[in-house]
């Protein structure tokens, strides 16, 4: 696959996970308590992860009619050029009320991860990774530490009933 094709993809799943979030969120503000099912044992499924996983599979397909999807809700099919997606990441949080879930895409080139968008749509973060292109956080590079000894560069948190310890 090109550079060409592999920006296109980042950038359009960028776009879609973006869109998805949205979606996302609006249900998340108007969710009724308890609106969801179980598919096993701590596996909530809402009526938002069903809306969110089409919408994501329309908008892929539109873009890249050629590739496949297999998405956690419908399922679907792998090829050399597919795209996996997880419309809700933390449905159980979804479901009861914790702001803290995201909607997860990412395309696959021949057994390879390509590309990869996380979008946080409570807090408007954009994670976003493409192959030989470094990750981002809403299109600012992330960076790891430079330490070579880590012992050097830890940071510690004790908690105790009586007070909090936090040393560097």
């Amino acid at each position: 696959m090109s550079k060409r094709e592999t920006e296109q993809r980042y950038l359009a799943a960028c776009a879609i996970a973006h869109e998805a979030g949205r979606l996302m969120r609006a249900h998340y503000e108007k969710r009724e308590k308890n609106s969801y099912t179980l598919k096993g044992h701590q596996d909530f499924l809402t009526e938002a992860d069903g809306e969110v996983e089409k919408l994501i599979v329309r908008r892929l397909g539109e873009a890249f009619p050629d590739d496949t999807v297999f998405g956690e809700e419908g399922g679907g099919k792998f090829s050399s050029r597919a795209w996996v997606i997880d419309p809700i990441d933390g449905t159980a949080n979804f479901a009861r009320g914790v702001p803290h879930f995201c909607t997860s895409i990412a395309y696959v080139q021949d057994g390879k991860i390509a590309v990869g968008a996380i979008y946080n749509p409570i807090l408007d973060e954009m994670f976003a990774a493409q192959a030989g292109g470094g990750a981002t956080l809403n299109g600012r590079p992330l960076k790891v530490s430079a330490t070579s000894d880590f012992r050097a560069d830890r940071k510690s948190t004790r908690l105790n009933s009586s007070h909090i310890t936090i040393s560097y």
